[in-house]
C-alpha cells in the first residue's frame, strides 16, 4: 500500500497530524502533490466537510436505496466487505457485531 510510507512519515513528522484527523489528511494529500495555500488549508479544516463524514453519508443514503452506485462498484465494495470480513476472521455480520463488541469491552477495561 503505497499510502502507508506517507502517513508515517507525516505522522512521524507533524504532531499536530497525530492531533487532528483533517491535519493528516491535508499533509498526506499536499505530500501526494496537492498544492494548496495555506488560505485554503485553513479553510478546509475550518469550513469544509470532513471527507469520512462526506463518505459515511453517502453509505447511509445507498443503504437506504437512494443514489445507487454503479453496479461495478457496488460488486467491488461487497467484495471488499467480504475480503475484510474474512481477514477479521468473521463471516457473517452477527459474528462482526461479536468481535466488534469484544473489542470494545476490552477496550473500556484499559
Amino acid at each position: 500500500m503505497r499510502t502507508l510510507p506517507v502517513v508515517e512519515y507525516v505522522l512521524l513528522n507533524y504532531q499536530s497530524a497525530r492531533d487532528s484527523d483533517i491535519d493528516l489528511i491535508i499533509r498526506v494529500w499536499q505530500h501526494e502533490g496537492l498544492n494548496l495555500t495555506h488560505q485554503q488549508t485553513e479553510l478546509l479544516k475550518d469550513k469544509c466537510s470532513k471527507p469520512e463524514t462526506i463518505r459515511r453519508l453517502r453509505q447511509k443514503l445507498q443503504e437506504q436505496g437512494k443514489y445507487k452506485a454503479s453496479e461495478k462498484v457496488d460488486e467491488a465494495r461487497f467484495t471488499k466487505s467480504v475480503e475484510t470480513r474474512q481477514s477479521i476472521g468473521v463471516t457473517s455480520p452477527k459474528e462482526t457485531e461479536e468481535v466488534l463488541n469484544h473489542a470494545v469491552n476490552v477496550r473500556l477495561e484499559y
